[in-house]
């Protein structure tokens, strides 16, 4: 629903019929007009679109609403800003502009950016659980020494040795750091747990 009303607003400011994107523009100018009570140039339209938070922006009714209204929500939803630049307006998600001439494809390059980010987030966090769950299965947990040594959890981590040949339990598989150094398999079995129990109440949150 949200991308079909960036999308529409989007394809109504940059269609080629004159009149078309005229009056989407003369319409849209009167909303933010309405809500900010003066004359928006272009910063104020790009901000109100964008669902920029501004007291100017606040609103004063709730009976006005309209294809803009609706559409600013929905920018403000999916992380969508707007530039308008002498009646031109260009997307802009995350890394990823959208001019007028590949407002066509607004809807799957957001979608497809979209679900790139869900898959990488999905490996990361199997990728965590399975590299969590061999360290703490590791036979070489049952040789760990004095029980005083500082540990230090990651939610990512790996089996390798850490700084001046000690055997490090976990390490950064992104920056290649060491985050946890000998230390009691208690202590280690405790952050396991932590760390499972943080996953699920972030799993949980997520699904609200």
């Amino acid at each position: 629903m949200d991308l079909n009303l960036v999308d529409t607003a989007f394809k109504l400011l940059t269609s080629k019929d004159d009149v078309i994107k005229t009056n989407a523009l003369c319409r849209l100018k009167a909303t933010v007009r309405f809500r900010n009570r003066k004359l928006p140039n272009d910063d104020d339209i790009g901000q109100y679109m964008s669902g920029v938070i501004l007291d100017d922006f606040l609103p004063h009714s709730n009976d006005f609403s309209n294809t803009w209204t609706a559409a600013r929500s929905a920018s403000n939803r999916l992380g969508v800003h707007r530039t308008f630049e002498e009646a031109s307006v260009r997307l802009q998600f995350q890394d990823i502009e959208i001019r007028a001439n590949s407002k066509r494809r607004v809807m799957h390059t957001i979608r497809e950016r979209q679900r790139a980010d869900r898959t990488a987030a999905l490996i990361c966090t199997t990728h965590t659980k399975a590299r969590l769950w061999s360290a703490f299965q590791c036979p070489m947990l049952a040789h760990t020494s004095s029980p005083t040594e500082s540990i230090r959890a990651s939610p990512c981590g790996d089996l390798s040795s850490g700084p001046d040949g000690e055997q490090s339990l976990l390490t950064d598989n992104c920056s290649g750091k060491s985050l946890m150094t000998k230390g009691a398999e208690c202590a280690l079995m405790l952050t396991a747990k932590l760390c499972h129990m943080s996953s699920a109440i972030v799993n949980h949150v997520s699904k609200l």
